[in-house]
């Protein structure tokens, strides 16, 4: 079965254009979703290598969260001018459909690469931090808020609902139950859409008593990388010490180890996991596991690297012309497309991590913003 039949199946199984599918016989292809400086949206044709459309986003910039629809592929959101603003518009026509101002009068709001579409393609959901702008003093909100929107609401949106989160929470991704959504922050939630309510909480920087002789982890999520994959994957890297009394006593000369670790959650399940793989030697900002062998898993920075999850051991890894911040792959698992920082997305191939191919992109630099990857 060919690369393309095989990326079909999956959006058919997804509910993804069945209906067009059905009627046609066509066989989806794969784009990847890129935004940069000034203020623009760029749509890759992945088997192409080349950009096939091109739109000017409204506002000063710069984006950086892109939501696209489980339900309609041509709808993207994408947070812009300032982090201060949400747009919906047509991949392909450009035309912009959703508009939503996220502060309201004395209160600031800023969205920190918190947002995401519903499963079902009808609610957005936006994360914001909230400052209110006082006579006398900026009195910043003691919890950041998820605000939850109709997509169908026009150039004028405003929230249908909200609720309070702890602070901290920033990326979010829908559960395939429809009724929960996942935020990484200081640590992982599963909160009701409906309510707010925290339905499962996975410690990360007050995981002292699951983790006893662990220190503090450090990691970076910053950006929505689940596409083809409905995994949310979050690397850390934490001391391991002898003990636990040399841990709370922050005694190095003890220390045992340094390790890579991930989080994982199954947006399919909302199971999840937290392993170490292996002893921490380079910088890691994103990581995306293989769609077809799970045990595989990649990781990207300044070097692009291949992990076996069974083993815990580096398989491959080969240096990157420049920094890169996000990693997301294809649906048939052979090739890894990586953006962020500058104006190009590559395209790499998973089983020997040479380059394919480099696209670039129309304007500057993508700043830190992610990739998205669908199929039509």
């Amino acid at each position: 079965m060919n690369r393309l039949l095989r990326a079909a199946s999956i959006a058919l199984l997804a509910g993804a254009g069945l209906a067009a599918l059905a009627a046609t016989g066509a066989l989806a292809k794969e784009y990847v979703i890129a935004v940069n400086k000034p203020n623009n949206l760029h749509v890759i044709d992945a088997d192409a290598r080349k950009v096939v459309n091109s739109c000017t986003l409204p506002g000063r910039g710069s984006p950086v969260a892109i939501a696209t629809s489980p339900v309609d592929p041509a709808v993207a959101f994408v947070e812009t001018n300032g982090w201060g603003e949400v747009v919906g518009v047509n991949i392909d026509s450009c035309e912009v459909f959703f508009h939503a101002v996220l502060s309201q009068g004395t209160v600031r709001a800023r969205s920190m690469a918190g947002v995401a579409v519903g499963l079902d393609g009808k609610e957005l959901f936006v994360q914001v931090a909230e400052t209110e702008l006082l006579a006398d003093r900026y009195q910043i909100r003691p919890m950041h808020r998820f605000l939850v929107y109709n997509t169908d609401a026009g150039l004028d949106a405003k929230p249908v609902r909200s609720f309070d989160v702890p602070r901290g929470q920033t990326i979010m991704a829908p559960s395939h139950d429809g009724k929960t959504l996942w935020s990484y922050g200081h640590e992982v939630r599963q909160f009701d859409i409906a309510t707010g309510k925290i339905l499962q909480e996975i410690r990360l920087n007050s995981w002292e008593e699951d983790k006893p002789t662990y220190g503090d982890p450090d990691g970076l999520s910053f950006w929505p990388l689940y596409d083809n994959i409905d995994v949310m994957i979050f690397p850390y890297v934490a001391p391991v010490f002898a003990s636990r009394e040399a841990r709370d006593a922050g005694d190095f000369d003890q220390l045992s180890d340094f390790v890579l670790g991930i989080t994982t959650v199954d947006l399919r399940t909302n199971e999840w996991a937290q392993r170490d793989i292996t002893s921490f030697d380079v910088l890691i900002f994103s990581m995306v596991t293989h769609p077809k062998k799970p045990s595989e898993i990649y990781a990207v920075y300044t070097t692009l690297s291949k992990y076996d999850l069974d083993t815990g051991k580096l398989v491959d890894r080969v240096d990157l012309d420049h920094t890169y911040y996000a990693a997301a792959i294809s649906a048939e698992g052979d090739e890894l497309y990586i953006g962020g920082t500058f104006n190009d997305v590559a395209i790499y191939s998973t089983d020997t991590l040479k380059q394919l191919a480099k696209v670039m992109l129309p304007g500057g630099d993508q700043g830190v913003a992610g990739i998205r990857v669908i199929q039509r």
